[in-house]
């Protein structure tokens, strides 16, 4: 097999299935919902939903760079949202402490200013 066609390939199935998993965590009920700025979210997901049409139809003799191209953007807003995801899954503990601790670093600047 060609190597250009399983480059191909291979980005068209990261892009799908970056799409669909995006697409169930931002969407109405999803565990990334409020990772994900209100305003960009409702966008976000109808591009998605483009990108999987434009996929089942013109994306089939699209070029590899098309993809690619496609992949960056989306993931240019899915990624951040992923990390601010896991970084909150990941310490849960710490949200408390990590909010005083902003809190006290906020209120402290403002008395020494006074």
């Amino acid at each position: 097999m060609d190597k250009n066609f399983l480059d191909w390939k291979a980005t068209k199935y990261e892009l799908e299935s970056y799409c669909y998993t995006m697409k169930e965590k931002v969407d109405e009920g999803g565990d990334s919902v409020a990772f994900i700025n209100p305003e960009i979210r409702v966008k976000y997901v109808e591009d998605m939903k483009a990108i999987l049409e434009w996929i089942d139809d013109a994306g089939e003799t699209a070029p590899l760079s098309e993809y690619v191209e496609k992949l960056k953007s989306i993931k240019d807003i899915g990624e951040p949202i992923i990390a601010r995801f896991r970084f909150i899954e990941q310490y849960p503990d710490n949200r408390k402490a990590l909010a005083l601790e902003l809190q006290n670093r906020v209120l402290g600047k403002e008395v020494a200013s006074i």
